[in-house]
């Protein structure tokens, strides 16, 4: 894995769960790795599904740095959707996330319910612009 000009692009690489905890793990440590400058993820067309999201959503917690998150394609429902809503009520820096479907493939199921849920969350947070 390369972060160049503060990117992380990890497209199409068919990770799921344990890349998942994994990566968590790394961004936890990140003066060990220096990555706490880290911008931008694009981890769209993998297999995450449900629970490598709520994993990763342990990413916003902490996260002073990150602006774009795209995780579209990779299986997710609305069971995804409340833990990450939940960490971005006390995620400043976050400006784009993508939970969209990519040409069919992977495809997010986040639906209504999952609209609804994270539209109560997110719309719940101070100053807040969708």
């Amino acid at each position: 894995m390369v972060c160049v000009n503060r990117k992380i692009v990890l497209r199409e690489m068919n990770l799921g769960l344990n890349f998942s905890r994994a990566f968590v793990h790394l961004v936890e440590n990140h003066s060990r790795y220096n990555m706490d400058k880290i911008a931008s993820i694009d981890l769209s067309k993998n297999q995450l599904r449900d629970e490598g999201v709520i994993e990763l959503s342990k990413i916003l917690l902490f996260s002073k740095s990150l602006v774009k998150l795209d995780l579209s394609s990779n299986e997710i429902t609305p069971k995804a959707i409340q833990p990450l809503a939940e960490a971005l009520k006390t995620n400043n820096s976050l400006t784009f996330l993508a939970l969209s479907t990519i040409d069919g493939v992977q495809r997010n199921r986040v639906g209504k319910i999952g609209g609804e849920q994270f539209g109560a969350h997110v719309l719940c947070k101070k100053d807040c612009v969708l």
